[in-house]
């Protein structure tokens, strides 16, 4: 909780107001006109216990606030998200909310462009949104795939020719920001209701430096790995807050750790710190990270963008 005064006037306005360090949310304000020497009110603030708080009305400490806090349920964070699987049980795939089609001609392409228009794409996140709904708050995750590709010939009255043939799938998912332990398939409806969020992916160098009157200086707060090797961006910036990236492998390059340390841009303290493990190419998982508007951020933890991790940060 932060108490919130200001200047040493003899005589002034005071204001108390206690906030929720971890949500940033206010849970308490009180205010007094008139009150001699308010500044001095804060050194007798008295903390009962963890919950209970005495606020003085003057300056004689004769008489108090007596405020009770809302109980503290620390959250879990971050957590690992499993998304519903795109494949049943039987080994089919489930049919995506909406499917597009996607011709492209490959007669005039050379064997290296149509092999590279042809070879396998990895799923993406495309958009997120956000739902409310009474009682529920829930984050909406759009994942796009590539659901079929081939080469197929394509008879035209001009002449036929062969065509990679490709078909898009979108699909949607929700996330409830109140038990992020739930995840489901969510609705095409669903998602026409959600409000966009903004989201961003800013790759730093914690390497680089910034020029001043006294020499060169780190642009930003040094930051230790906690996995063996560094992953490449080794962080991304929002504004507040830099998650830097670590890993350890596991007999494989491919398979090991992950490590996501959060840290405060402009004060340097790290906030929180995360593992889980992970599966394919580290870097592509790095570089598909996301801040999200309202302080989230998500990073997948396998190419198929089935298994995530998730923060809450503060406001």
């Amino acid at each position: 909780m932060h108490f919130i005064t200001g200047g040493n006037p003899r005589t002034g306005d005071i204001f108390w107001q206690i906030y929720d360090a971890e949500s940033g949310g206010k849970v308490f304000e009180w205010e007094a006109r008139d009150v001699d020497n308010p500044a001095s009110l804060g050194s007798r603030v008295v903390w009962l216990e963890e919950r209970r708080v005495l606020l003085p009305f003057d300056v004689y400490a004769q008489n108090f606030n007596v405020v009770t806090l809302p109980e503290f349920v620390p959250k879990t964070n971050p957590v690992t998200l499993q998304l519903p699987p795109r494949i049943d049980r039987n080994g089919l795939r489930v049919a995506p909310v909406q499917s597009h089609e996607v011709w492209g001609p490959l007669a005039p392409l050379t064997k290296e462009q149509i092999a590279e228009m042809t070879a396998p794409k990895p799923p993406e996140v495309f958009e997120l949104r956000s739902l409310d709904q009474t009682g529920s708050r829930e984050l909406l995750i759009g994942i796009q795939e590539w659901t079929q590709s081939e080469r197929r010939y394509m008879n035209r009255r001009d002449g036929g020719g062969e065509y990679s043939y490709r078909v898009l799938g979108t699909y949607y998912f929700a996330l409830s920001l109140d038990n992020s332990a739930q995840t489901r398939f969510a609705t095409k409806e669903e998602w026409e209701r959600g409000k966009v969020l903004r989201t961003g992916h800013v790759g730093v160098s914690l390497d680089e430096t910034v020029p001043t009157t006294w020499g060169d200086r780190p642009a930003y707060h040094p930051g230790e790995k906690s996995g063996a090797t560094w992953a490449n961006p080794k962080a991304i910036g929002a504004d507040r807050w830099i998650a830097a990236f670590s890993y350890t492998t596991q007999g494989s390059a491919s398979r090991g750790e992950m490590f996501v340390d959060i840290y405060q841009r402009r004060a340097g303290a790290k906030m929180s710190s995360g593992r889980a493990a992970y599966e394919g190419p580290i870097d592509e998982l790095v570089k598909q990270g996301l801040w999200i508007e309202g302080d989230y951020f998500l990073i997948p933890l396998n190419p198929s963008l089935e298994s995530f991790m998730f923060w809450t940060l503060p406001g």
